[in-house]
This record gives C-alpha cells, structure tokens and sequence, in this order.
C-alpha cells in the first residue's frame, strides 16, 4: 500500500512540474506569435458596436487605458484599436504597453503594435500580470467573505 501512495504523489508532483513548464512555454509562445496571454471574461468585441462601445469594452475601466485609446483613436484611426483587440490587450495592459514599454510616446506604441512586438508584449506580460492575479484574488476573497 506505500509503494502505491509514493507512486501516487511521484506522479503528483511529476504533473505539477509539467503543468509548470507548460505554462512557461504557453507564455513564450504568446510573445513569440506577438499576443499578450489570455485574460479571462472579456466582453467580445461585436461588428455592430459603436466606436463608443468600442473604445469602453477596451478600456475595462481603466481611465489611463481610457486616455491612450481615445488619442490613439485620434491620431491612428479604429485599424490600431482593433489591432490592439487581436493581440488581447485591453484595460491596464493599454496603459502598461504606452507608459511603461513606450515611456508616453504614442508614435512609438503605434509603431510596436503595427510590429507586433515580441518586447512590448513580454512587458505586458510581466507588469500586468501579477496585478492581474491580484486583482482576481481580491474579487474571489471578497466573494468568500460576502457568502458568510
């Protein structure tokens, strides 16, 4: 019976390193075909949206995000918005790529997006990511707390 439990938790803890090198190559994989991982519930963008509901499903609330989008909107025109969408960065992402990856310059951020770029993208990644995390955190603490 002990052979079986430490085959058992052998296999275990040889899952949970896959599952961990998986998660790193997936990660690679999204910087390498220029796409920021994958946030879940995300309200889908619709061929029948306005601009406005457009610029507000992008921004998820996020009046930095808000900012750029609207300037971005300005001075590029929707086909830079939408490329923004078909990488997957929304939100604090938006606002992340411009100020962090792109020190404010919004030629600068519209010429990585037009690249697809592997760099701005691993930026996102890495500085959104954990806030993201802690972001969800938060939402299922709270969710905990409010069923007692």
């Amino acid at each position: 019976m002990e052979n079986k439990v430490s085959i058992k938790s052998e296999l275990e803890y040889y899952k949970q390193k896959m599952d961990e090198r998986f998660s790193r190559t997936e990660s690679v994989l999204h910087a390498n075909k220029g796409e920021v991982n994958k946030v879940e519930n995300r309200e889908d963008i619709l061929l029948d949206d306005t601009v406005e509901q457009v610029i507000t499903k992008m921004a998820e609330g996020n009046i930095g995000a808000l900012s750029v989008l609207t300037r971005i909107l300005d001075v590029y025109g929707m086909d830079t918005i939408l490329r923004l969408n078909e990488m997957n960065i929304r939100g604090a992402q938006v606002w992340v790529g411009f100020k962090d990856h792109c020190n404010q310059d919004l030629d600068l951020f519209a010429e990585e997006l037009r690249k697809r770029s592997a760099f701005l993208v691993k930026v996102i990644n890495e500085e959104s990511g954990s806030a993201h995390l802690a972001s969800q955190y938060r939402k299922s603490l709270s969710g905990i707390l409010m069923d007692r």
